[in-house]
């Protein structure tokens, strides 16, 4: 058996109070110790994901700003396509309008001596002109002469009237 051995006087002995006191005080630094240790490892993770997401979130605002940027460009070209489609639009028009206006040229090569062009109107899809002449024969002579063209096929007579100062005022529409 081993026995204990002081060859210090007893002057010098610890007292058991500061003996607790030191163990009450070691394992208050190694709780302490722990606890700094877990508290820098959660400090590390959160800032560890905080970083990633906060990269993953600039690189979602990239790709949005590209996206952004290409719908731009892409809306730019949509008003340019419909720009070009209005133009395209207005240009057939003006051809619908030129065959109507070569409708009423070629009926001047029908109408008769004493009759005249008095007004002419030219719109996207009708034709309206207005002709005057002293003589109803001639009047007559001109709607049937209009009736047996095939070009002059959809017709129509707005109004017919006698004006004592010019004569037979006729109003035509051409579809």
């Amino acid at each position: 058996m081993t026995t204990k051995i002081n060859l210090l006087p007893n002057e010098f002995k610890t007292d058991k109070r500061v003996i607790k006191f030191g163990k009450v005080l070691k394992y208050f630094v190694v709780v302490s110790v722990v606890i700094f240790i877990l508290l820098v490892s959660v400090g590390t993770f959160w800032t560890v994901r905080l970083s990633n997401e906060s990269k993953e979130l600039v690189d979602q605002e990239q790709e949005l700003k590209t996206s952004i940027t290409n719908l731009e460009t892409t809306e730019q070209q949509l008003v340019f396509v419909r720009d070009r489609v209005d133009k395209i639009q207005t240009i057939l028009s003006d051809r619908i309008n030129e065959k109507l206006l070569a409708k009423q040229v070629g009926l001047e090569s029908v109408l008769p001596e004493n009759t005249k062009f008095d007004k002419s109107h030219i719109e996207v899809d009708t034709s309206d002109f207005d002709v005057v002449s002293t003589s109803s024969v001639e009047i007559r002579d001109l709607v049937n002469a209009m009736l047996g063209s095939d070009e002059y096929a959809s017709l129509a007579i707005n109004s017919l009237s006698f004006l004592p100062t010019l004569g037979y005022e006729i109003s035509f529409e051409i579809f």
